[in-house]
């Protein structure tokens, strides 16, 4: 959709777009029990406000998108302080990709990391760093999450 950003923080064109012009496909894909995919209450989990936002984040390098799970998105996007940020999201997207894992399960991979970014977002304002800079960055936060992780015992049951 071409809107600009502040057409796409209004709750009523999402929800009009899930309930109006595309319900066959909202509940295609989600169904009715989960209410705020139909009603934006929340924009990161409305079906039609969160691609919307992945399209917006992703231009510059769809391919990366498709090395996503909803997973991943979930851990970056919902984060407002991360996912506000476009070149964040996908610097520390690509960080985690690319990253040499050790074989620990990306998903416990990408929830530390986004844990301690938001940590560290605290102290950097990411809006100062050149390209270069931030991809270093992410990349050694990647590492650190790797090598803290690798310190813990395996999770339980449930976890």
């Amino acid at each position: 959709m071409d809107i600009t950003w502040a057409e796409a923080g209004t709750r009523s064109i999402w929800s009009f777009v899930a309930l109006v012009p595309l319900p066959e496909v909202t509940y295609w894909r989600f169904g009715v029990t989960n209410v705020e995919r139909w009603v934006a209450t929340d924009l990161t989990r409305h079906t039609w406000a969160r691609l919307w936002w992945q399209a917006v984040v992703f231009e510059s390098d769809p391919e990366l998108l498709g090395l996503l799970t909803e997973s991943d998105l979930n851990q970056l996007l919902e984060r407002r302080a991360i996912g506000g940020d476009p070149r964040l999201v996908r610097c520390i997207a690509r960080a985690v990709v690319q990253g040499d894992l050790a074989g620990i399960p990306r998903r416990r991979v990408i929830r530390d990391v986004s844990q301690r970014l938001v940590r560290h977002l605290a102290f950097v304002d990411v809006r100062a760093l050149d390209v270069r800079t931030l991809i270093d960055w992410c990349t050694y936060l990647v590492g650190e999450s790797v090598a803290s992780i690798g310190r813990l015992p395996p999770p339980g049951p449930g976890r």
